[in-house]
């Protein structure tokens, strides 16, 4: 009876751990199928367990990572203070951390933005504490971000500066024209060649405008055939600026030359 309750004890013992076996490796199946970077951390915050995701994005390999101190990976690369802050609320108070965005410079990879989600994993007792750590890299979405503000500014800025123009040009011209009729022919026409000269900032991303192309059409309604213009010069950049005063001042010039010759 002694034998068959030892051999009892030695199958329970056996099952057990071929039981947490098993667990552990459907655990890191699972943790390795995730597409963002995960580690699972030992309550020495030791690295047990990192996914490929992880290996890849950080370019790290697993020899110089499991076993080690997080703080160490990278030659101490992952020594970032808002990490340990968020590591010490879930170890002193075993809360769960969600979308904490840490911000830190890498020597491999540059600049990342990343949210970070930590938590205790729930262990059967007399075994190790662990956590879990999961790392989204939102990078991309923050330079996003920060690119469509500045565009948004930009064009805020731009679309004020237009209608100063406009505001402009309309009061010159209600202030010289002698006809309402005149006034609108006038008006219409400072109009176009404003929106044309915008035009050629736009496919210059509005970095600045050949000079050639402001001239040519700026008197291109004038030219009345192929010929009658020939633009010379040596190439020239001009600011957005100077190229719309440019075009503006160079329209009034041939307007008048056409009209009173």
């Amino acid at each position: 009876r002694r034998r068959r309750d030892h051999l009892q004890r030695h199958h329970r013992t056996q099952a057990a751990a071929e039981a947490v076996n098993e667990a552990r490796i459907y655990a890191e199946a699972i943790v390795g199928t995730v597409r963002q970077p995960l580690l699972v951390l030992n309550a020495e915050l030791h690295v047990q367990s990192a996914n490929a995701a992880f290996y890849e994005l950080f370019r790290v390999a697993a020899k110089d990572t499991l076993g080690s101190l997080l703080y160490g990976l990278g030659n101490g690369q992952w020594d970032i203070p808002a990490l340990r802050t968020l590591l010490d609320e879930v170890l002193s108070k075993n809360q769960e951390v969600t979308d904490y965005e840490v911000e830190h410079e890498f020597r491999d990879i540059g600049r990342r933005s990343m949210l970070l989600n930590a938590r205790k994993l729930s262990q059967a007792a007399g075994r190790e504490e662990l956590i879990l750590l999961a790392i989204e890299d939102i990078t991309e979405r923050r330079q996003s971000e920060r690119h469509r503000k500045t565009l948004m500014s930009e064009l805020n800025h731009r679309v004020k500066n237009t209608l100063a123009v406009v505001q402009s040009i309309a009061s010159q011209t209600l202030g010289h024209a002698s006809t309402l009729d005149e006034a609108r022919e006038a008006f219409g026409a400072r109009l176009i060649n404003l929106a044309n000269a915008q035009n050629i900032l736009t496919r210059e991303n509005w970095q600045s405008a050949d000079l050639g192309d402001i001239v040519s059409d700026t008197v291109k309604p004038h030219a009345g055939g192929e010929n009658r213009f020939r633009i010379e010069g040596p190439p020239v950049r001009l600011a957005p600026g100077a190229a719309l005063a440019v075009s503006m001042a160079l329209h009034e010039l041939t307007t008048n030359a056409a009209k009173y010759g």
